[in-house]
This record gives structure tokens, sequence and C-alpha cells, in this order.
């Protein structure tokens, strides 16, 4: 195939596996107000937790941890619902 591609105007993009790809690697995540709903970027990608006073942590409304340390696994466009009393520190990495 040929020809680029704008992510921005397009929907429901979603880019891994692509030769030449370089991975973005690791992100911060800004705390905000819990609780905090993040989304994934384009690419697959790990959400790590740290520190904090994590109280819950759920995927698609199933709740994976109530504690930090944690690591979710997260696919393209999907969200990591966050609650806390204390922010972690929370950074992505991007497969």
């Amino acid at each position: 195939a040929s020809g680029k591609v704008n992510p921005s105007s397009v929907t429901d993009l979603r880019m891994w596996q692509n030769k030449g790809l370089n991975p973005v690697g690791q992100t911060n995540v800004t705390a905000t107000t819990s609780p905090q709903t993040i989304t994934c970027g384009t690419s697959p990608a790990t959400l790590y937790l740290y520190g904090g006073t994590v109280s819950n942590v759920t995927r698609g409304g199933a709740t994976l941890c109530n504690a930090s340390p944690c690591a979710v696994p997260v696919e393209p466009g999907g969200t990591v619902v966050v609650t806390y009393s204390s922010n972690p520190t929370m950074r992505w990495d991007v497969q």
C-alpha cells in the first residue's frame, strides 16, 4: 500500500506490528480527579501504577486491582478507570 494517513482524521485507528513503526515507549500519565478514566492510544499498551492510595482499577467494568503496584494491558482505544484517594504515579508503556 502507498500513501499517507493522517491519524487525527481517522476514527478507531489502530497501529501495531508495522515494519518500521517506532514504538513510543514509556510516557507519564498526569493524575487528575478520581475516579479517572484513562484512554489508550492507537497502539497496545500497559498502564503501570505505583504508589499513592489506589482502591480500584477496572477495565471493561471488571476490577483488575484494588491497590498499587498494578499493571493493566490495554488494547488500542480501550479505557481503564482508576479510583484513588492519594495520587498514584501512572505510566503507559506502549508496545
